[in-house]
């Protein structure tokens, strides 16, 4: 590397990446192969979303967590912190939905485990309280090794919790937030009579509770569905992502939670880099964490063979494909997340989530902006929506709405949606061929689906295409 002396070397020698060229290095230090990737020892081997595939495997070094990640996490808390002051004295009434340290961690062939980010435990790790999320420490936080099923592990923190004052929640991906009204109706009738007998699958966990369960049985009757804010009259805030597909519905699943709830917005980051702190207060979203690791920039409009942009070169409202080369030895590394600049602060880049970059496929940052004008233009009052991706760049838009419509009203509505994607700048050479409405509970459905196929809940993202 001596020849690198500039950004124009370091282009010329490292060429951009993707995972499946890493791989065949990842695959060297699983085989306890040392000093592949760089001189580090890997500190974890992470596991990423899956969200577009098998979970990749991400060999992470110490250093890249002690130099840009924890940096970005302390970053966001301190401003968490300033606006809330109680945020972590809420600790015992925090429901953690990302944490989940004991869940069972697949070991890879070198012993190590591989696992998520929200199987981490920071504080532990390196020795520090002030890494410790808000609710770590609640009665429902650790949930026991032997409960296997993901499901019946999120069940179990609601069991236990139900009993308690919870005044927040932490979900950081939005889609378990959606989930869980539908959860709770789902066990409701379980619910009722493991309170009424203090039991979780047949034990003991708990004195009875049959005024709790009195009052469930009530709110069912005379409100037709169990919600979250039936449980926890004192729920304050959620913590989570609002971006992407969530900006759609996070507001209608907030008002579920209590009147008084507000959405904490979280940092946006992937497996392999930071990409967007909010400073939340002082009330700027999306700053992009500039000295964390290198960024480069491809813009989503333009073909592979264009030269990256860095930060200082982006334009307000392009959508870009981000690049990342970082402490643990991931050069230039396309990460496939698409990032919207909606302004500068201070020179540097501010950003919103505008989906997955995938060459060739589907633009998904112009379909999340599709569908803010189709929604907006027709007053949808969306539960979810997915775009299904065919062969031949065509496709079909799947709607859940709260209100369901007449058949006769769907046929207007896709003749109208399906003539203005014609001339929505940026989609070709894609074709909208259909909009159909899909039945009360279908991304519900879906999303229980990929928890009971072994995909972890806080990995189960929306998605805005997905094979047909």
């Amino acid at each position: 590397m001596s020849a690198v002396h500039d950004i124009a070397s370091f282009r010329q020698r490292v060429p951009l990446r993707r995972y499946e060229d890493f791989k065949p290095y990842v695959d060297r230090l699983v085989a306890n192969e040392k000093n592949v990737l760089c001189e580090a020892e890997v500190f974890q081997y992470i596991s990423s979303s899956g969200s577009t595939g098998a979970a990749k495997v991400i060999p992470v070094t110490r250093e890249y967590f002690s130099d840009a990640f924890n940096p970005f996490f302390m970053t966001y808390l301190h401003g968490a912190m300033s606006l809330y002051p109680d945020w972590l004295e809420q600790g015992a009434r925090t429901l953690n939905f990302k944490w989940d340290p004991l869940r069972e961690k697949p070991v890879l062939g070198n012993g190590h485990t591989h696992v998520g980010m929200s199987q981490l435990n920071l504080a532990q790790e390196f020795d520090s309280p002030v890494f410790a999320e808000p609710g770590t420490t609640a009665p429902w936080a650790v949930v026991p090794a032997d409960i296997g099923q993901d499901l019946d592990r999120l069940y179990y923190r609601l069991r236990v919790a139900c009993e308690y004052e919870v005044t927040q929640l932490v979900g950081i991906n939005p889609a378990i937030i959606a989930a869980l009204p539908r959860l709770l109706e789902d066990y409701a009738d379980r619910l009722v009579e493991e309170l009424e007998t203090g039991t979780f699958a047949g034990k003991r966990i708990a004195a009875p509770n049959l005024t709790l369960a009195s009052r469930i049985r009530q709110l069912r009757r005379e409100q037709g569905r169990l919600l979250p804010r039936h449980l926890w009259s004192g729920m304050r805030r959620i913590i989570c992502w609002d971006e992407g597909i969530s900006g759609f519905y996070l507001d209608r699943v907030a008002d579920l939670f209590g009147d008084d709830v507000r959405i904490l917005p979280a940092p946006l980051a992937a497996s392999e880099a930071p990409l967007a702190v909010h400073l939340v207060h002082e009330g700027v979203r999306g700053v992009m964490p500039y000295n964390a690791v290198f960024y480069e920039f491809l813009d989503v409009q333009k073909g592979e063979s264009q030269t990256p942009l860095l930060l200082h070169e982006l334009k307000i409202g392009g959508q870009y494909a981000v690049v990342v080369t970082q402490q643990s030895g991931f050069y230039r590394y396309v990460l496939g997340d698409v990032l919207e600049v909606t302004g500068y602060l201070e020179g540097v880049p501010t950003v919103a989530y505008r989906g997955r970059y995938k060459p060739g496929g589907a633009p998904e940052g112009v379909l999340l902006r599709f569908m803010e004008q189709v929604a907006y233009a027709y007053d949808l009052d969306l539960v979810n929506f997915t775009f299904e991706e065919s062969s031949g760049g065509s496709l079909t838009l799947l709607l859940e709405l709260h209100q369901p419509k007449s058949a006769e009203e769907i046929t207007r509505l896709s003749a109208r949606i399906r003539q203005d994607f014609l001339s929505f700048p940026g989609r070709a050479p894609y074709q909208l061929k259909a909009v159909r409405q899909v039945l009360t509970g279908h991304f519900h459905s879906q999303w229980k689906g990929r928890v009971e196929a072994g995909l972890r809940p806080p990995q189960a993202k929306d998605r805005v295409v997905c094979p047909a």
